[in-house]
């Protein structure tokens, strides 16, 4: 009985590991981004279309508690190639149970090395493996899990044994709280994407003209600006000592 036992649990933990990490869909980039958000109130799950659910939004406009459709991740191209379909440009459905689209990394308990890989460096970093390397100070650090050819990255393109950006891919999603700029449903382009500035970024963060998957805390800041009086007061002081030395010489 207690053998019975354990293989039912050993039986019911696996298949509960038995989950898709893409799902294509029919959705598209362009769907997302003009899709009418005022039209798609709920009152329960039924009432919205696949991979949504029902959920409160407060418009920080009106006051008001709306129940609307909170569509998951999506990650959408912007031009066919990488693991798209040459025949559509089609958006992915990216299970979040599996992958964490902020911390760019598999979630705990599921197989780090499953193909394709979703995390994308920029077209130009400096490897770890190069990080002895004569390197611009500039370059950025960053690495996937290893790839031996293009089709084990999303993005198409496999370099020096990690995957890079090859096309734009874009993150849509509906799961944010609005917060920022009361969107009910955002997208923007995903981690290791070229941009501009902030706002090209799902994650509203642009660094060295590349996308961060997620903004840097306030911390940070808080600490580079410490740092930044600390150096100041360090100058100003040796300054002045400097200045009465002359004067006493």
């Amino acid at each position: 009985m207690k053998f019975q036992l354990y293989i039912f649990i050993c039986l019911f933990f696996y298949l509960s590991k038995c989950e898709e990490l893409l799902i294509p869909t029919n959705y598209t980039l362009s769907y997302f981004n003009n899709i009418d958000m005022t039209k798609m109130t709920c009152q329960t799950d039924k009432d919205c279309p696949e991979f949504s659910t029902c959920g409160s939004f407060k418009s920080k406009e009106s006051k008001k508690t709306l129940n609307v459709c909170r569509f998951g991740n999506f990650l959408c191209q912007e031009k066919r190639g990488g693991y798209f379909s040459q025949e559509n440009d089609n958006c992915i459905y990216v299970n979040t149970k599996m992958w964490d689209m902020d911390e760019q990394e598999m979630n705990k308990g599921f197989d780090k090395k499953l193909k394709p890989i979703l995390k994308t460096c920029p077209n130009i970093v400096k490897s770890k493996k190069h990080d002895d390397d004569d390197d611009d100070d500039d370059d950025i650090d960053c690495d996937t899990e290893k790839c031996t050819k293009n089709e084990d990255c999303i993005s198409g393109l496999c370099i020096d044994d990690s995957c890079r950006s090859n096309i734009n891919m874009y993150r849509c999603s509906g799961e944010g709280d609005g917060s920022d700029d009361e969107e009910y449903l955002k997208c923007g382009k995903d981690a290791g994407m070229a941009c501009e500035d902030d706002e090209d970024c799902f994650s509203g963060a642009c660094d060295n003209n590349f996308c961060l998957a997620k903004k840097p805390s306030k911390l940070r800041y808080l600490l580079y600006g410490i740092g930044g009086i600390v150096m100041l007061a360090i100058v100003v002081v040796f300054g002045s000592y400097s200045e009465k030395n002359e004067d006493k010489n």
